[in-house]
């Protein structure tokens, strides 16, 4: 009996494949139709169109997935946390897989997606798979229905879902495919309520898995290079990182702020995309600055091509190189963080306040679940135009690295408990255990 209702549950599956498939196509083409004339989409589509990978293993497999650099660069802190803490009673392969190749070429531990169809992947997919990871919420719903067809339980971790996301699945068939999700870790209450509203019975409140960097944090107690260090602290005391940005009406905010506080202060500015735009919006407003990439491939060392720039003194710096923001963030006097400026919701202000870095945004923040308490406890500033974020800078002082010190003590405790919490569940999952 138990041989006859497994064969009809992977029937199921495939069936539900199939239809999925023959949707994507069709509404593949309308997407590819609309994009014609958008070469990137196209040689993206391309690239993935020649994707042979596939996850080869022969164990036991637990697979966490995620898509943008920021997920991904938290995922793998999750995955790094997550093989610590499994019990050793339980011997799995544990490997990412991610959507974009951008990802992909900062982190070459991972494994790229094909085309999102069902039996794409099926082939892609681990034999031996018994645990699915979505890290956040890029789920894909072929790649639900190709990991239950084999076998395994599904969870989402730092899970988020918009009202508009959750009304429109709860309208279509995509909320049969989600429901087959086994547990949800939702980053607040209000994205567990929306997880239950789509029919998803497991679900928890957890803290932002973002709040991983917090146990990354420590001190720097390297004696080796601690006169190049010293030589750029001093240097960038007065500085400010725009991190993030979307679109040039950020860039031109924090070009406004920068003309406030006068010309003693450093700005740089790393957007999140679109590297090309900001070279060129910057180069109309007739800025005098200087990309880090045209240093930096001259060096090994990053230190030594921020001294050399940080040596022209010019005044504005465009950041043109992904991955490279984490490693100088910590030298800054203040940070702010894009998408907030323009309504887009918000980044990770997290990551700059885990390294001890004042940081502002603007009110468009609806994306940081945790915005209220961040600003209750004075780590996080809000500004609505450059004139008040000129003001926070110069008000912020030595206290706040008491104050965020603090804070960062007491979030590495409350996230190493959470991930004990998360491990239990995912032992459950994986034993079969029902309570």
């Amino acid at each position: 009996m138990k041989i006859e209702m497994s064969k009809i549950a992977k029937d199921r599956y495939k069936i539900l494949g199939s239809i999925h498939d023959i949707a994507l196509f069709f509404g593949g083409l309308i997407y590819i139709g609309s994009k014609l004339k958008d070469k990137r989409t196209i040689k993206n589509l391309k690239d993935k169109i020649k994707l042979t990978e596939r996850v080869e293993t022969e164990k036991d497999t637990i697979l966490v997935h995620s898509s943008s650099i920021g997920e991904t660069k938290n995922a793998l802190l999750f995955t790094k946390y997550l093989k610590e803490k499994l019990s050793n009673d339980l011997s799995f392969d544990i490997k990412n897989t991610v959507f974009t190749d951008t990802a992909k070429s900062l982190f070459n531990e991972v494994y790229i997606l094909p085309l999102p169809f069902f039996n794409s992947l099926r082939k892609f997919l681990p034999e031996k798979l018994k645990l699915t990871i979505f890290y956040e919420g890029d789920l894909w719903p072929g790649y639900i229905i190709a990991a239950k067809d084999k076998g395994a339980k599904i969870l989402l971790v730092s899970g988020r879902i918009s009202k508009r996301s959750s009304e429109i699945i709860k309208r279509t068939p995509l909320k049969y495919i989600l429901s087959e999700i086994d547990g949800v870790f939702a980053s607040s209450e209000e994205y567990a309520e929306r997880f239950k509203e789509i029919g998803i019975k497991r679900v928890f409140v957890s803290k932002n898995l973002k709040n991983l960097v917090f146990l990354e944090y420590r001190e720097n107690t390297n004696e080796k290079d601690a006169e190049i260090k010293s030589k750029i602290k001093t240097k960038m005391k007065n500085s400010l990182i725009g991190i993030s940005t979307r679109g040039n009406e950020e860039i031109d905010f924090l070009l406004e702020t920068q003309k406030i506080l006068g010309n003693n202060f450093i700005l740089f500015i790393a957007p999140r995309h679109n590297f090309d735009q900001a070279e060129n919006f910057l180069k109309a407003k007739n800025v005098e600055f200087i990309k880090f990439s045209d240093i930096k491939n001259g060096e090994t060392r990053i230190e030594q091509a921020l001294l050399k720039i940080l040596d022209t003194n010019i005044k504005v710096v465009l950041i043109d190189t992904y991955g490279l923001v984490e490693e100088i963030l910590g030298y800054f006097s203040f940070s702010f963080v894009g998408g907030s400026i323009l309504p887009i919701g918000g980044h990770n202000v997290l990551e700059p306040i885990s390294k001890g870095v004042p940081v502002s945004t603007g009110k468009h923040i609806w994306n940081i679940s945790e915005r209220e308490e961040l600003i209750k406890e004075k780590v996080l500033f809000i500004a609505d135009n450059p004139r008040d974020l000129a003001y926070i800078i110069k008000k912020s002082g030595d206290e706040y690295k008491e104050r965020v010190r603090k804070f960062v003590n007491k979030r590495r405790k409350e996230i190493s408990d959470e991930i004990e919490r998360i491990v239990f569940e995912i032992e459950r999952l994986i034993s079969g255990d029902k309570d």
